[in-house]
């Protein structure tokens, strides 16, 4: 248990996941009409579950990589034995679906089934869809295939709110799931953006160049734009949602020119990905 602890610590920083989790959960209270705290509690559990168990996934699929690009990892370094890191993972996957049946009993339908598409979806992940080595080979698609799972975790903490409604999601739901996706994508792709990087790892800058990479995030941002403009419409209040989208921008291209070190434009994507977090929020404040 002493050894699980320490892995939790390090690759699992409670402060991290905390502040990631309540992003969600508290923009969908934000959002509902039926505001309590047991759908609070119910979306902050959901959201901390999956991402607990996808890190966990994460590594152990990366374990061959880590050896040697990250050797002091706590799975690389030997702190816990793969099988039984493994079987950490399979309790972690019951520990999902017996969550999820706990939504069902509690008579939250709809988000027992969106769920169940979120856990359907990790263990496709998991296995990286039963063609490993055909989509390691294409990173980008890789990638996609993976953050799209945000989108139905996102309406999964909505929907906790809306339990005695029908399954229907307003325009703002939709934008803010998607907001939610493009800052998380953007800032997966921007954080693996260093040159010293091992090339076992095959980080973007690697694989599609600087080029390639502010063609990615440009691409993000811009569909970014376009569903704030869809929810605002007229509203002068979408321009406070852009500040963060053009930092971002602005440091890629700085970075391009070499005037800045990658940290920065990682920090930016972190500053962008923790505004759409909290988004629901800040909708209903500016508006």
């Amino acid at each position: 248990m002493r050894n699980w602890m320490i892995f939790f610590k390090e690759r699992t920083p409670i402060a991290s996941y905390l502040l990631i989790t309540m992003g969600p959960a508290t923009s969908g209270y934000a959002l509902a009409n039926n505001r309590n705290y047991l759908s609070l509690c119910l979306a902050f559990i959901g959201f901390f579950l999956f991402f607990l168990l996808l890190r966990m996934m994460d590594e152990y699929k990366d374990y061959d990589k880590d050896v040697l690009a990250h050797p002091k990892r706590p799975l690389p370094r030997g702190l816990i034995p793969l099988p039984e890191f493994k079987m950490g993972i399979t309790i972690g996957l019951f520990t999902l679906i017996g969550f999820d049946f706990v939504l069902l009993l509690a008579g939250y339908v709809n988000s027992f089934y969106l769920y169940s598409l979120v856990i359907v979806h990790l263990w496709l992940m998991y296995k990286e869809f039963y063609v490993a080595k055909w989509i390691n080979a294409r990173p980008l698609l890789y990638a996609v295939t993976h953050q799209l799972i945000l989108v139905t975790l996102c309406l999964y903490c909505i929907s906790v709110y809306r339990n005695l409604e029908p399954l229907i999601f307003t325009r703002i739901d939709l934008v803010y799931s998607l907001s939610v996706l493009f800052a998380f994508f953007s800032y997966e792709v921007c954080r693996k953006l260093d040159p010293a990087a091992h090339p076992v790892l095959k980080t973007y800058l690697s694989v599609y160049g600087i080029d390639g990479v502010i063609k990615i995030v440009t691409t993000l941002l811009v569909l970014h734009l376009c569903a704030i403009r869809f929810l605002f419409q007229d509203n002068y209040n979408q321009y406070f949602f852009y500040i963060p989208i053009i930092l971002l921008f602005a440091s890629l291209m700085a970075l391009s020119g070499k005037m800045i070190k990658f940290k920065i434009v990682e920090s930016l994507a972190t500053l962008n990905l923790l505004v759409f977090l909290y988004s629901g929020i800040l909708y209903v404040i500016t508006n």
